[in-house]
């Protein structure tokens, strides 16, 4: 049994070839396309996929683990698969929802490790992908954090939505760690669109040895923290 740490996508993997004019001949083209739920709507939708809300900051790194398990219980890393997740401790000041110690450490997802092989099953090569939300944590900086225990790691937790960081600026305001927000998505994120759907994703470009273009799906978010500040967000907890 293969168990994934929240926070990793469940994929459903395509494989085409295409020609191109690329030296090295034919390109194998893979389209990565997502099996996941729909965007939240609202804040408060959003809140409610996570099982801890705190405040709080980063302090240092720890480690890094597969948060890809071949165990149940989820504590037993795989040795077929390996998705990269760094730990780090997080000092919490403050719980919206939830609680635990004043200290604990917060799996991120960080790079992904991908065997391509050809139509006929055979291994090519293995590529790295990485997370296209990671930020290095900055302990100078105030995060919210929507998290869910995670026991890949001791006293762990990883994040409960791909919107799992608030960063909160020196004036109180809210903004998401995030490179696919409306308004403000990554540069590299593109349209791309079939006969049947269009969707948006992000293409990397691999020429040591055999020619991979990986075409990744991306999952676009509302800014649902527009405008919002510290206090707004506090008061969505006192409703409650």
């Amino acid at each position: 049994m293969v168990r994934v740490s929240k926070g990793i996508l469940i994929k459903a993997i395509f494989l085409i070839f295409v020609l191109s004019a690329c030296s090295q001949g034919k390109v194998l083209t893979i389209y990565d396309k997502i099996d996941n739920e729909s965007p939240p709507n609202s804040i408060e939708e959003l809140i409610g996929s996570g099982d801890v809300i705190i405040k709080g900051h980063f302090t240092h790194y720890l480690e890094s683990v597969n948060m890809i398990t071949s165990d149940e219980e989820g504590k037993v890393p795989s040795e077929d698969f390996y998705y990269e997740g760094r730990v780090f401790n997080f000092h919490i000041t403050e719980y919206y929802k939830g609680q635990s110690p004043t200290s604990i450490s917060v799996l991120i997802p960080y790079e992904e490790k991908m065997d391509i092989f050809n139509e006929r099953g055979r291994y090519i090569t293995t590529v790295t992908l990485p997370n296209l939300d990671y930020e290095e944590p900055d302990p100078e900086k105030e995060y919210i954090l929507l998290l869910s225990e995670n026991p890949t790691v001791e006293n762990g937790y990883s994040l409960a939505h791909e919107l799992y960081q608030i960063e909160i600026s020196a004036e109180k305001n809210l903004k998401f760690v995030s490179k696919r927000i409306k308004g403000d998505l990554d540069y590299r994120i593109r349209l791309n669109k079939s006969e049947d759907e269009q969707s948006e994703e992000i293409v990397y470009q691999f020429r040591d040895g055999r020619a991979i273009d990986y075409h990744q799906q991306v999952i676009i978010y509302d800014n649902l923290v527009e405008n919002m500040t510290e206090e707004d967000f506090s008061k969505i907890f006192e409703k409650n």
